[in-house]
């Protein structure tokens, strides 16, 4: 719908920046042939994603990341972290309303943490309970299908002490946690053949 309405308004420059970023995505979902990758090719499409997010809300969406160096070779399920970005900009931002998005990653004792916040309406205590029961649950019924399956795409990737929790408040805003170990050392990348 996007480019759509921009080729419409002959808007080239922004239509190239649509299709690059839509290169960069089916490159990182298609040419991986593994079920894991690095964390620094998402970020890359996560950075694409917020900007064509701006075109379509314009002055609505400021956007800062703070991570630990390491976080970049960090190893994770392929969009893990874009999927909550996504449910920000389809459920939290509006036209007309500035909305910063903060996306942190910790490397620390072995333990990965990233959290992805944003500082919109928030939700009350009611439904911040049923959304972590429903994220937690076996059963799928339609609702918070995606934060659901990426619950359990990490626990099937780094077991019990992976996990994600949804925490929000009206009027500030909403953090989504993610944590699961992780011991770069072992791990078979860039970052364990720069130390070795």
């Amino acid at each position: 719908n996007l480019i759509y309405n921009l080729s419409k308004a002959n808007d080239a420059s922004h239509i190239q920046q649509i299709i690059l970023y839509l290169s960069d995505y089916f490159l990182y979902i298609f040419r991986s042939d593994k079920a894991l990758e690095l964390f620094g090719k998402e970020q890359k499409v996560i950075e694409g994603y917020i900007r064509i997010s701006q075109m379509r809300y314009p002055g609505c969406i400021s956007v800062s990341y703070e991570y630990d160096p390491e976080i970049m070779f960090v190893r994770v399920p392929p969009l893990l972290i874009h999927n909550f970005i996504e449910n920000i900009i389809k459920h939290v931002v509006k036209q007309g309303v500035l909305t910063h998005i903060t996306i942190m990653g910790q490397y620390d004792h072995k333990t990965v943490t990233f959290m992805i916040i944003d500082d919109g309406d928030g939700l009350d205590d009611v439904s911040v309970q049923a959304v972590n029961e429903k994220l937690h649950s076996a059963s799928i019924d339609g609702k918070n299908v995606g934060m659901s399956n990426a619950y359990r795409r990490l626990r099937a990737f780094y077991g019990d002490g992976a996990d994600i929790e949804f925490e929000s408040e009206r009027g500030i805003g909403t953090t989504v946690t993610v944590t699961f170990p992780y011991n770069l050392e072992d791990d078979d990348n860039e970052y364990s053949d720069c130390k070795r």
